[in-house]
């Protein structure tokens, strides 16, 4: 083996480039529609109150 036995550890731990998400998320953030949230189907759930 030429190379040290430690050579593909330290080549396996190198830093990758970081991702490029601006594909990934919108450009500007969108509230979920209401037929989306866990909040909404909750039994507890009071939309609006008179407190």
């Amino acid at each position: 083996m030429p190379e040290g036995p430690y050579v593909y550890v330290v080549a396996a731990f190198q830093a990758l480039p970081p991702p490029d998400y601006d594909d990934v998320f919108p450009a500007e953030e969108q509230p979920l529609p209401a037929a989306a949230s866990p909040t909404a189907e909750s039994l507890g759930y009071i939309p609006e109150s008179d407190l």
